[in-house]
Formats: C-alpha cells, structure tokens, sequence
C-alpha cells in the first residue's frame, strides 16, 4: 500500500491541534493551581506545538498545490484554511518564545493561547469542509492532482522532493498573490446556506 505526497498534510496536523490545547490547558490549570508541574508541560509543550504547526503549514502548502478543487467557495475555504494556519504557526512560534522566558504563564500569555485555540479549532473545521464537503485529495473524488503528489516510495524519492519543492514554492507564490489581492480569509464573506446533506 503507497500513499501521495500531500497525504502527509493530514498526518502532521494532529500533532499542533493535539499539543496547543495541552499547552494552553496545562498552563491555565497549573497557574491557578499553583502546580509548577503543570507549568512546566505546558512551556514543553507549546515548544512542540510550534514546532508542529511549522511542519504542517508546510506540509500544506505542499497538499493545497497537490488538491483539486471546484468552485469559489472551496477555493475561499483554502485560502481561509491556509493564511489563518500561517498567522497561528506564527503566533505558536511568538508564544513558544515568549513562555519560554516564565516559569509561571501571564494571563496575557493565556488569552492569547487561548484566542489561538478559537482560531485552531475554526481552521480544523475548515480542514474538515475541504475534505468531506469538498473532496479535497480524495482521489475517488478527482481531488487529487497526481503528478503533483507522487506515490511515496523509495524509488520516487527524488520525484517526492522535487514535488515537495515545487508545491512550496508555488503555494508560497500563491499566498502572496492572494493577500495581494486582498484575498486573506474570503471564505469568512461567505453567508451561504448549507446544501441538505
């Protein structure tokens, strides 16, 4: 069994949309429980929710070149997905450096995650629509762009990195582009009703 290039977008997500609210949560019940073990897993672990939501937002600029998507609201949702995900790896690196420098977390450092949780969890459901509304990288779905997600196997290695190359490249292309454009979170414009399932 093989899988694509941009399969690995949904694999490395879970690990800052699992790691953030254990920081945020740990912090919040270790400064008003005065338990500095708690303090201390939620330093660790917004280390490593950045460090996750690093690999995945690049991870999904390789997914959004490699995806196929019909319309303008699926593409609005993208985009949304993709340029909040940038602002909130950002905002976990800033975070991450900030809790670095207390042992206990301020309580603007924990409106701040906790704000970021809001975001999280509003771009984990963006993900979702992409995905199960849209067909996005669902091959049975024509959401796939197959010479843009090589099948990873050792001897398409070098294909895999060239195209791992190519669709950063392209995805960063296109993220400037948009906010160009003015184009930094379209789907939030949209009122549609949803279709009945």
């Amino acid at each position: 069994m093989t899988t694509r290039l941009h399969v690995l977008h949904p694999m490395l997500v879970h690990m800052p949309l699992a790691l953030m609210p254990v920081a945020v949560g740990a912090d919040v019940l270790g400064r008003f429980s005065g338990r500095r073990g708690l303090c201390e897993l939620g330093r660790r672990s917004m280390w490593l929710a950045a460090a996750g939501a690093v690999v995945s937002s690049l991870s999904g600029l390789v997914a959004q070149e490699a995806v196929d998507l019909e319309g303008d609201e699926a593409r609005a949702k993208l985009t949304t997905h993709r340029n909040l995900n940038l602002g909130l790896t950002a905002a976990a690196v800033m975070m991450a450096g900030w809790r670095g420098k207390m042992k206990a977390p301020s309580a603007g450092y924990l409106l701040s995650g906790l704000g970021g949780l809001v975001g999280l969890f509003y771009t984990a459901w963006l993900g979702g629509e992409l995905v199960y509304r849209h067909g996005a990288g669902v091959e049975r779905a024509g959401g796939v762009r197959k010479e843009k997600s090589p099948e990873l196997l050792t001897k398409n290695a070098r294909r895999v990195m060239e195209a791992g190359r190519a669709n950063i490249k392209e995805g960063a292309k296109h993220t400037v582009e948009e906010f160009q454009e003015g184009e930094v979170a379209p789907s939030l414009r949209w009122n549609t009703p949803m279709p009945p399932s």
